[in-house]
């Protein structure tokens, strides 16, 4: 796995100082920057930092990321039982990995939910083991045997019998599937062999980047480099896709491997926009990130990047104006 340079420097370059004004990405694409003034837990205002005009939204209108930190705001760190209702609101949002932490925090903080707490960490679990389950049935259909057959072998000992049983007729289908399904994307789609070109040019790309920090010119080169091989390859993904016909043969294919793509788009930027907070070059910063949240807009740790960031614009500057998603 590539590594980043993202998180390491965004922490040391903006530091810890919050920004009185918050930024409420929006489900549709764009945000509001403004004041939270009303909220009733399903409904709120907020104050509009550039015209200083009091909109109405609903928690549908923004972003599961955004409804998540609304509601985080709302809440008593110190009350046992609001942690276990804001685990129950991020499981809605499939939040799995904030659901786990407010169930465990409410465990610590009062004995009186702890059977409701065991029991969303239950819900947890259960629903992680299902989207193994998911993956597992991706590596069948695209020939990955060993990947399915070792994340199956241990979702055969769930203690779920519902996902025990999914494991073991998965297990059960493997000679079935090898002789059913075809497996080589570049037989059909000679494209994909350059898409997986692509992907494999852009990480030695990003390696060359890691190794010039030193030269930020250079660096960045290497980077801007690495994400223009990313973006061709998603574009020829998208043609693949549109002539895959109406059984979605290399569905799985296609998807892990735009996924894998928009991976490395993810690191890709977060180098690129380090190397300019490094600088104080908040906006071309803002720019690398924007770039690749435009194909992957609900990814987390860009979106933890863009905000820290434009607190470090709000706080250097005063304002900040940024273009559309």
């Amino acid at each position: 796995m590539l590594g980043s340079l993202g998180t390491l420097l965004l922490v040391s370059a903006v530091g810890a100082n919050s920004n009185a004004h918050g930024y409420y990405y929006l489900e549709g694409g764009g945000y509001v920057a403004g004041t939270v003034v009303m909220d009733n837990g399903s409904g709120l205002s907020i104050r509009v930092r550039d015209t200083n005009e009091t909109k109405r939204f609903v928690y549908a209108d923004f972003t599961p990321r955004t409804q998540y930190k609304l509601r985080a705001l709302a809440i008593s760190p110190e009350e046992g039982p609001e942690h276990i209702e804001l685990g129950d609101f991020s499981l809605e949002l499939g939040l799995h990995r904030e659901a786990a932490r407010h169930f465990r925090q409410a465990a610590r903080l009062s004995p009186l939910v702890l059977q409701a707490a065991s029991d969303g960490l239950h819900r947890v679990e259960i629903l992680k083991a299902q989207s193994s389950l998911d993956s597992a049935s991706r590596f069948l259909e695209t020939g990955q045997l060993m990947a399915a057959q070792e994340l199956l072998v241990t979702l055969s000992e769930h203690e779920e019998s519902s996902i025990a049983a999914r494991a073991i007729a998965l297990m059960d289908s493997f000679p079935a599937v090898t002789r059913s399904k075809p497996y080589f994307v570049e037989e059909a789609y000679p494209a994909f062999a350059r898409v997986r070109k692509y992907l494999e040019r852009a990480k030695e790309k990003n390696r060359d980047g890691l190794l010039h920090t030193r030269s930020s010119s250079r660096a960045q080169r290497d980077f801007r480099s690495a994400a223009k091989d990313i973006r061709r390859a998603l574009k020829l993904l998208d043609k693949i896709r549109a002539s895959d016909g109406k059984e979605r043969v290399f569905e799985h294919a296609v998807a892990d491997m735009e996924q894998s793509l928009l991976d490395l788009y993810a690191t890709t930027a977060l180098n690129r926009c380090s190397l300019h907070m490094i600088q104080q070059s908040f906006r071309q910063a803002l720019t690398a990130l924007n770039e690749a949240l435009a194909f992957d807009q609900t990814n987390a740790l860009l979106l933890e990047a863009r905000t820290r960031v434009e607190e470090a614009v709000s706080n250097s500057s005063g304002s900040v104006v940024l273009g559309p998603l």
